[in-house]
């Protein structure tokens, strides 16, 4: 029960509103059950007869005297079914609303993560979150949480009922629900957690698998991994519909249960009532009683079904708990300078988990303007030092200054543009590719686009391929090479005009003509160029220089 308060408490919450729903939706249970009770009183007639009711019947009695019997049935069964349609229509409601604003709650609350955690953790299983689990999540936990809550109300009013018009009666039911739903629950306990289990990891892996086998469709192609892959996602694919059908098994099973506890309950009422006969008063208690089971049991089915299916969904739950409780980082916010002065790395030590270190004791002072080329062999720390000057990496010794003041642990340089070695492009055009206009919302800057064009190469290569700036690039860059992808990312640093320009082998698959270019003009921009590379002939064009290979 626990359990099902937090589930309450970390859904409901996101949005008072969803709160104020859940209440209206008890509400609307409550109604549906007692107008559902009058007709069924309306229909056997038997409380008109049944003094013992009282007040009850005699409010019965002068509808029946005032109105037509028939129309107050057709009315009131309009009004039962009005009410279950809001009933419906507002679960619904509330469940798929609460999944979307869930996707947009956890996808702002990781967007914003430092640029780091992702470098901790497996994408995949946060992309399994919300494309999969999150669906999951409205069909194993709020939609059965809803139902479990409405149908819980219903039976317990009926039951109350059943009570009112007779103490046997209400014994028989409850003893017969007790055995057709306590065993299923009883014995279905730890299967339901394995269930649980596999639904939460097979489709995270899943998910993984199909993301790797895409991303590395080429080395999975060269390596001929196919089957590897092919079989990991068959794999995973089948223990989720084996969780799902045991899921689906245990959760319907009460129903043929129950189905012969009604005749087994007729037989040990007909055991219990003596000299029963049909035609007797007694019969219309009967008849209301069965009348009544008939919708007694559908709630109780509800409720259990909603129990089994939130007990499955538990460690999805876990994890989406884990999710909301995510906090934005909180970033120290300066008040920078409108230009780039200088940056310093002052005796920083950094190393990744246990592995050694890959600077120790390392300083470096770039000055506004400066060109430099840092040099080394592979693993030698060149991407980690741009990465450390970005903001993306922190070092475990040391400080970074920027214009002499400390980049803030969540915070990212705010002067670089960054350019890695496989630049990231959208699947957009190349304009807004490099105005980034589809998200900035600002008017495009003609003349600066212009330049950019021009210095970067871009230019060049739409004239060469008759090309317009309305050209689709393709998923990630999918339609270009990668050196048009790198031309177009050094134009999307320069149109953006940041101060300090970082390239990590940003040249490296250019061909010769268009590196000697695109080299030649960030020589001669205004802007503090810091780039990394393992061309000597690109090393040596630069009057700043760094060997890591002496420093290290």
């Amino acid at each position: 029960m626990t359990n099902i308060v937090n589930l309450f408490r970390n859904l409901f919450f996101i949005k008072n509103s969803y709160f104020y729903l859940f209440l209206f939706l008890i509400f609307l249970s409550v109604l549906v059950a007692f107008t559902e009770i009058i007709l069924i009183g309306l229909v056997a007639e038997f409380l008109i007869q049944n003094e013992s009711l009282g007040v009850y019947s005699k409010q019965l009695q002068y509808i029946f005297d005032n109105f037509n019997e028939g129309l107050v049935i057709i009315i009131i069964a309009l009004f039962v079914l009005f009410t279950k349609f809001l009933l419906i229509r507002n679960t619904a409601q509330v469940s798929f609303s609460l999944g979307a604003r869930l996707i947009s709650v956890v996808f702002d609350k990781l967007i914003y993560q430092n640029l780091n955690f992702f470098q901790k953790d497996d994408k995949s299983r946060h992309i399994a979150f919300l494309v999969s689990k999150i669906e999951l999540v409205i069909h194993s936990i709020v939609l059965p949480l809803l139902n479990f809550s409405s149908g819980l109300v219903i039976s317990f009013i009926y039951l109350i009922f059943l009570s009112y018009v007779s103490l046997k009666l209400f014994s028989v039911v409850l003893i017969v629900v007790l055995i057709a739903y306590g065993l299923p629950l009883l014995f279905s306990k730890n299967i339901l957690k394995k269930v649980a289990k596999t639904l939460s990891s097979d489709v995270s892996r899943q998910v993984h698998f199909v993301k790797t086998g895409f991303e590395g469709f080429n080395d999975l192609k060269i390596w001929k991994l196919e089957e590897f892959f092919s079989n990991q996602v068959g794999l995973k694919s089948e223990n989720i519909s084996k969780a799902k059908t045991t899921n689906y098994v245990w959760s319907l099973v009460p129903r043929s249960l129950i189905e012969t506890s009604v005749f087994i309950t007729i037989g040990i009422f007909l055991i219990l009532v003596s000299n029963f006969d049909l035609l007797s008063n007694n019969s219309i208690v009967v008849v209301t009683f069965f009348l009544a089971l008939l919708k007694v049991l559908p709630s109780f089915q509800q409720t259990y079904y909603s129990w089994q299916s939130l007990r499955a969904g538990f460690e999805i739950g876990n994890e989406m708990k884990a999710y909301l409780e995510l906090k934005k980082p909180e970033i120290k916010e300066y008040n920078w300078p409108k230009s780039f002065e200088s940056l310093e790395i002052k005796n920083i030590n950094f190393s990744y988990e246990n592995e050694t270190k890959i600077f120790e004791n390392f300083s470096l002072k770039v000055l506004k303007g400066d060109k430099v080329a840092i040099f080394g062999k592979s693993g030698v720390g060149k991407s980690t030092l741009l990465n450390l000057i970005s903001g993306v990496n922190k070092p475990q010794k040391g400080m970074i200054l920027v214009n002499e003041m400390e980049i803030n642990q969540n915070q990212v340089n705010p002067y670089i543009s960054y350019i890695l070695q496989k630049p990231f492009l959208f699947d957009l055009s190349i304009e807004e590719n490099i105005t980034l206009s589809f998200a900035k919302r600002k008017k495009i800057d003609q003349e600066k686009l212009k330049k950019a064009l021009l210095l970067s190469g871009v230019q060049d290569y739409i004239d060469e391929k008759n090309l317009s700036l309305d050209y689709i690039v393709g998923e990630n860059g999918g339609n270009l090479s990668g050196g048009q992808a790198q031309r177009i990312a050094i134009a999307r640093a320069l149109y953006s005009e940041k101060d300090l320009i970082l390239l990590d082998e940003a040249a490296s698959a250019l061909d010769n003509l268009a590196k000697d270019f695109v080299i030649k003009n960030l020589l001669n921009l205004k802007e503090t160029i810091i780039l990394i590379t393992h061309d000597k002939e690109i090393y040596d064009s630069f009057p700043i220089q760094i060997n890591l290979n002496e420093i290290s």
